[in-house]
């Protein structure tokens, strides 16, 4: 109950947003470890 219902309709009710989101968190999460676990 509570966000992971919240979850569960958007990826029922609302697919293309649901895509789109998981595949902005992504690609922050991608860039954000970069950033930190960056090698100078």
């Amino acid at each position: 109950t509570g966000l992971e219902q919240a979850i569960t309709d958007a990826a029922h009710n609302r697919p293309v947003l649901y895509g789109m989101g998981c595949v902005l968190m992504a690609l922050f999460t991608g860039w954000g470890a970069s950033i930190i676990f960056r090698k100078d």
